[in-house]
């Protein structure tokens, strides 16, 4: 009976495992990265990458390059909005990019990245401050506002 019992739970965990993951598949934003930016405390050269929530709050997200070579986990905040495009929204200062928002077409609302010590030291000193938006569903299509 223990036997049995065990591999219906082990049974029960594997599918949920593989739910997550094809629900994760499904809720990961794509987009390449022309330049090198910066997520919390981590830099990371241009290239293709890979944004998703790692939390049931919805609070930690993770960065992870296509080769895997790179990643990091930070923590966010909720921002109200109705997105028409999944786009990644930058904070440019001079040629140093932050990674500030995420957005997801048909959500009820975004995420934004706490800034770090290195952004508020930026925005202190300098007087422009750009905002650089990446698409995420169609490859390298940036926007630049001011």
């Amino acid at each position: 009976m223990k036997a049995q019992s065990f591999k219906v739970s082990a049974a029960l965990a594997i599918v949920v495992l593989l739910a997550v993951a094809f629900v994760s598949a499904q809720t990961a934003t794509k987009a390449t990265i022309p330049f090198q930016f910066k997520a919390g405390s981590s830099t990371f050269p241009a290239g293709e990458y890979t944004v998703d929530r790692i939390a049931l709050g919805n609070s930690l997200l993770m960065i992870q390059s296509a080769d895997c070579d790179r990643s990091a986990v930070v923590l966010t905040i909720a921002v109200s909005g109705n997105p028409d495009k999944s786009r990644l929204v930058f904070h440019r200062y001079g040629d140093q990019y932050f990674l500030s928002q995420i957005w997801k077409a048909g959500s009820d609302g975004g995420r934004e990245l706490l800034k770090s010590r290195a952004e508020r030291e930026l925005e202190k000193s300098m007087r422009e401050r750009a905002t650089v938006v990446i698409f995420t569903d169609r490859s390298l299509d940036a926007e630049t506002a001011r």
